[in-house]
């Protein structure tokens, strides 16, 4: 039997009539080419004062191939350049105390959209994303413990989102955003067998200017009131291990680690339907390694608890009426098992 292709829209055979209606199938196609080049100094000014800078410079190049199934293919090329700075102190105390303060400024490429089914001239492109960031922390180490907190102010130009626009997802750019925030981390392992790691994190994230012309054509307008998507304001953590050896087994360790977060928008329209509510998640593991590190066995559980909640979302909801989510995978059980067949680590 001969193959006939057919058309992805009408559902006629290709060509109608002999005249050619597009290609085979709606396809797009994407490459990106990367090159970087850094350097980082380290400079001491004694033995308590130090300094730190960095430069960063990024090329990347985009192509992007639209093939609707509807006209003939499209293609642009665009190009991004960026140079990211790192400049920082750090000051030591004799106890193990110390003390930082860092600037520095990140980039993230722009692109395209390329839209099956939607043929377009533009390829609907946004632009890089750009941070600048403000750390000022400390950092202690003990026998028994470490202690990290920092707290922390984030300024973004041309902030890049995700949304659901007619029928496709795209992204687009934000004028400007900002989030200020402090984390703190704590390590405590009170004998050689149990080690508990706890951390907590506060974050206020918004946007703080909005450009029309971006934001141009968007079903649903983003408001300078909405929440950055994907930004609780709350986070924590919690983790235990238990190690001890089992003879000529080798080593039996017991892990456990819980996690929660606030609640928050996955999209940034701050669709209700797919705002998260605030949850925790489980996660324990036994794990059985030789004593010479040849062979482990783990048996693990995720999401113990079987909480039900939302990885991606958004909605379409004044072309369609529509919203969509993606859960995340329910109470997971899994049994690993790893062989080295090289040399023994140990």
């Amino acid at each position: 039997l001969a193959e006939v292709p057919v058309d992805p829209v009408f559902g006629v055979p290709n060509p109608l009539f002999g005249v050619p209606l597009g290609n085979d199938g709606p396809a797009t196609w994407s490459e990106a080419d990367s090159i970087a080049a850094f350097f980082h100094l380290d400079y001491a000014f004694s033995d308590r004062l130090s300094a730190f800078a960095g430069l960063r410079y990024t090329r990347e190049e985009k192509t992007a191939i639209d093939n609707s199934g509807l006209v003939a293919n499209g293609q642009t090329t665009k190009s991004f350049d960026n140079v990211s700075p790192t400049v920082g102190l750090q000051y030591s105390f004799e106890s193990g105390l110390q003390f930082y303060a860092s600037i520095s400024q990140g980039f993230k490429s722009g692109g395209f959209n390329t839209i099956v089914l939607i043929p377009r001239d533009d390829f609907l492109p946004f632009k890089p994303e750009e941070i600048t960031a403000y750390e000022l922390g400390l950092k202690m180490k003990h026998e028994r413990f470490s202690l990290a907190a920092a707290t922390f102010h984030y300024d973004y130009t041309d902030i890049q989102f995700p949304v659901f626009n007619n029928v496709a997802p795209e992204f687009r750019n934000a004028a400007e955003a900002e989030s200020t925030g402090a984390e703190v981390e704590l390590v405590f392992v009170p004998t050689s067998a149990i080690s508990i790691q706890a951390g907590i994190s506060y974050l206020d994230a918004r946007y703080t200017r909005l450009d029309e012309d971006d934001l141009a054509g968007l079903v649903a307008p983003i408001s300078i009131d909405n929440e950055l998507p994907n930004a609780p304001e709350w986070t924590a953590n919690l983790g235990v291990r238990w190690s001890t050896d089992v003879g000529q087994l080798g080593q039996l360790t017991l892990r456990a680690d819980y996690s929660w977060r606030d609640d928050m928008y996955k999209d940034a329209i701050n669709t209700p339907e797919v705002k998260q509510s605030a949850h925790g998640l489980l996660f324990a593991a036994v794990n059985l390694e030789s004593s010479n590190a040849r062979w482990a066995i783990t048996l693990f559980g995720d999401n113990l608890t079987d909480e039900r909640y939302i990885v991606a979302g958004g909605s379409n909801k004044p072309d369609f009426g529509l919203a969509y989510a993606t859960y995340a995978r329910p109470r997971t059980w899994g049994l690993s098992a790893r062989y080295n067949f090289g040399d023994s680590p140990n």
